[in-house]
């Protein structure tokens, strides 16, 4: 009964000292990027090119919004997009308890 009685003030400590936890996100942080639309058409150009504030890269970020004026459906489009990025962690969150 000793035994159970001490993994179960065990568990508690652990317990405690975690509930002022939070999680800290880590991801990829873009700090450079720079997209290089390489081999336009003749006729294509690029407008209204928006790059987004940079912040940790989630599934389906978008980093960069643009508009080709002379494009139409088929063309081969080749752009490199020039992204360097840091391990970034989300640090801003943590609870000081």
């Amino acid at each position: 009964m000793e035994s159970l009685n001490r993994s179960l003030g065990i568990l508690n400590d652990l317990a405690r000292k975690d509930r002022h936890r939070t999680l800290h996100i880590v991801g990829a942080w873009p700090y450079h990027f720079n997209p290089q639309f390489s081999v336009l058409l003749r006729g294509v150009s690029v407008h209204d090119l928006l790059i987004m504030p940079p912040g940790i890269l989630e599934e389906n970020s978008v980093l960069a919004t643009f508009r080709l004026e002379g494009y139409t459906p088929g063309m081969d489009i080749q752009v490199n997009p020039q992204l360097r990025t840091k391990v970034g962690c989300n640090q801003s969150l943590e609870k000081n308890h």
